[in-house]
């Protein structure tokens, strides 16, 4: 479950958990909040897709799609999608906040300021 709010850690930056199965959860509301990377963590060896949006609803735009797999690595080892394009920026929004789908039997963490 994300609800925006995450653990604070430095200048703004938050992690964000959210849990398997969401619609459209929400990892930041303000637009121009920045994004820096998603912690996929796959919990079977079938794990579902993980969508990243920026903006909800009819505004918003596919960012990141992982599809996830039913022949998916056994080894169940999370991994990072880095949106840093230079160091301590990430990419920022251009809708109102940023928000994640996730389908079952896999987690996200990400990492967000200006949520």
């Amino acid at each position: 479950m994300a609800t925006g709010s995450g653990t604070t850690f430095l200048l703004g930056w938050k992690y964000v958990a959210v849990a398997a199965g969401q619609t459209t959860a929400t990892l930041s509301v303000n637009k121009g909040s920045r994004i820096s990377k998603l912690i996929i963590q796959p919990t079977t060896g079938a794990p579902g897709n993980v969508i990243l949006y920026d903006g909800k609803g009819a505004n918003n735009a596919t960012v990141y799609t992982y599809p996830g797999s039913a022949t998916y690595d056994a080894s169940l080892f999370p991994f990072e999608v880095d949106f840093d394009n230079l160091p301590n920026t990430g990419i920022g929004d251009t809708a109102a906040g940023w928000y994640v789908t996730t389908g079952n039997n896999v987690t996200v963490v990400a990492v967000v300021q200006g949520a």
